[in-house]
């Protein structure tokens, strides 16, 4: 066994993700031989309503564990509770393999800095990726802060990542995932070309793509007939549009690398200037700022209906061309 082992690990830092599992997903995904392109081409989000509530959603177009095997990569989801877990993470790197854990109240330090990082006091996943047997760290990425939630380098002791692991899963009355494992198992050519792939994937739903922008367009138009009457409205408005602002900048994304960009400042523009009135709306309602959320709720319609405009014209292309 080594004394010290580090994988080349690049923490993705292109957009806010959604979840702490993903920070750690993508790197692990990536290093194998995955691409982030494929990781979020995968994903379709999807507005769609719930028991009469906005809800946003995201779903794998293919199921993420085949997606894994035609890159010769494999995902072991652990459940049991591993009492000699720091022996465990050793023996998974030392066999060439990344290790994911689930802990709560985590605490490191970032490597170029010495930064502290907060303690996790929620349930919250951490990648390890090497190890230093003479300083008894293992190396993790992590975020500093709630507010700084850039994912970083960091260390954190043996004892401690052992410690958080052991916190949150010793004493659980029923098993639930606490460990996720990949590496490699084949050696696989999986060169994609980015544009054909997004247009064959995005191309084959857009039955969904039309209902789910429309749910998401009478969402925007009951917020706006709220902000004129000035009704009192729920703070989920917050999460909905840093939701919805999240899934633009994917796909936004997307297209860039596949090669069609579509100029998104006054959409970003307009979705965040519309998130920052609906959270002065909860706060310091008046008049004034009812009036500036239904104006500014209108311009993120018209910057939302172009954007998907673009891409829905882009994708009607392709499937005529299929159909011919």
């Amino acid at each position: 066994m080594e004394e010290k082992r580090i994988y080349d690990i690049k923490p993705f830092d292109r957009f806010a993700l959604g979840t702490c599992m993903e920070y750690g997903y993508i790197p692990m995904f990536t290093y194998f031989g995955g691409t982030e392109f494929e990781y979020f081409l995968n994903k379709w989000t999807y507005f769609h309503y719930m028991d009469d509530h906005f809800c946003i959603s995201t779903a794998d177009q293919t199921d993420f564990e085949k997606l894994l095997l035609s890159h010769g990569i494999e995902a072991t989801l652990v459940m049991e509770y591993e009492e000699n877990i720091i022996d465990k993470i050793l023996k998974s790197l030392d066999e060439g393999a990344l290790i994911m854990l689930r802990v709560s109240g985590a605490e490191a330090y970032e490597v170029e800095t010495g930064y502290k990082t907060e303690k996790s006091l929620s349930e919250h996943w951490i990648l390890c990726y090497g190890y230093d047997k003479q300083t008894r760290e293992f190396d993790i990425l992590e975020h500093r802060t709630n507010v700084a939630a850039a994912y970083k380098h960091c260390r954190i002791p043996f004892d401690d990542y052992a410690e958080a692991y052991r916190s949150l899963n010793k004493d659980r009355e029923e098993s639930s995932l606490s460990q996720i494992i990949m590496r490699r198992i084949e050696e696989v050519d999986t060169d994609i070309d980015f544009q054909s792939e997004y247009l064959k994937r995005r191309a084959g739903n857009l039955a969904g793509f039309d209902l789910s922008n429309r749910c998401l367009m009478h969402m925007m138009d009951t917020l706006k007939e709220e902000a004129e009457h000035e009704e009192e409205f729920e703070s989920d408005y917050v999460l909905i549009f840093t939701e919805i602002i999240k899934y633009c900048q994917r796909e936004l994304w997307l297209l860039e690398t596949a090669g069609m960009p579509y100029d998104s400042t006054e959409l970003i523009k307009q979705l965040n200037i519309v998130r920052t009135f609906v959270m002065k709306c909860s706060l310091y309602p008046s008049a004034r700022v009812y009036a500036q959320l239904a104006k500014h709720v209108v311009l993120a319609e018209e910057q939302f209906r172009l954007f998907n405009g673009y891409i829905e014209g882009i994708l009607k292309g392709v499937a005529v061309l299929e159909m011919a």
